[in-house]
């Protein structure tokens, strides 16, 4: 009985609890009209569209950022096997978000939550709780203000930077303000600062921030791996099914059950993509000229 109350103890401090999910993004795409989505990528958050694995096993993703995550170089580092840097422009080849312009302001700042207040009619002193921005989304059947600071507000409190509370954090408010900026704002950098701000307070909570979807799919991308072949399709998100996901995850486990068996390669296959596009974009405009 003593083995199996500690068993579980063991397990309840090594999986920490992780709130950054697409699935209810990837649980919306059916209530949106297509001038909705074209409201979203015209704030440059299209990528966020095409979501093609809504959910990650949590052990595996736990592994990735207690033990991979290394905060101060930004970088996934697999000891005896390489290192894999996580900087604003593989957040771009993955999730498609703006990776230039201003820094994404994620504070408490009064006249923003005054603003949202209003907006949102919320009680002084509390937040609106995810399921009701969700029951919103999916009752407003308009491409209009409203919508998108909604969406947008999942967006972040969901699978960008969720808090560890059901609610919606915010300091998000203050980028959500004047929707006419959103896309102006460097939102690959925010993520990787909030990945790297989240690492810094992991042994102070049971529970992890930041968008760990993108650390599975980064690492997913790096490994050489025979039975998946992603297509190349860019963002990144859009490419990875949960069935491959699976199958790579397997075939990285070792006997032990742990993680880390297959070899990360020193020219992944974003590396690949990317230099790909570049090519054709160069291909495309001397051939216009």
């Amino acid at each position: 009985m003593l083995y199996i109350l500690s068993a579980v103890i063991i397990y309840f401090f090594r999986v920490r609890r992780n709130r950054a999910s697409p699935s209810r993004l990837f649980k919306l795409y059916k209530h949106l009209s297509d001038d909705q989505k074209k409201m979203i990528c015209n704030s440059k958050f299209g990528g966020l569209l095409n979501i093609a694995c809504a959910t990650i096993p949590s052990e595996f993703a736990n592994w990735l950022m207690v033990d991979c995550f290394d905060a101060e170089s930004s970088q996934l580092v697999f000891p005896g096997r390489g290192k894999i840097l996580v900087s604003a422009q593989s957040v771009a080849d993955i999730l498609g978000l703006p990776d230039r312009g201003d820094t994404v302001r994620y504070e408490l700042d009064v006249e923003a939550i005054n603003f949202i207040h209003e907006k949102y009619n919320v009680e002084r002193g509390s937040a609106p709780k995810i399921g009701s921005i969700v029951k919103r989304v999916k009752e407003n059947k308009e491409a209009n203000d409203d919508f998108l600071r909604s969406w947008l507000m999942l967006a972040v409190s969901t699978f960008l930077c969720p808090p560890t509370s059901m609610g919606i954090s915010p300091r998000c408010y203050p980028a959500l303000v004047d929707l006419s900026k959103v896309k102006d704002l460097n939102w690959c950098q925010f993520v990787v600062d909030q990945l790297k701000d989240a690492s810094s307070k992991i042994n102070k909570k049971n529970s992890v921030r930041g968008c760990i979807q993108l650390l599975a799919i980064l690492y997913a991308d790096s490994l050489e791996v025979q039975k998946v072949q992603p297509p190349p399709t860019k963002p990144r998100i859009a490419a990875w099914t949960r069935k491959m996901l699976d199958t790579v995850i397997k075939e990285d486990t070792n006997r032990d059950g742990s993680f880390g068996k297959l070899k990360v390669t020193q020219f992944s296959r974003i590396l690949l993509f990317r230099w790909m596009t570049s090519k054709d974009l160069y291909h495309q405009r001397h051939t216009e000229a």
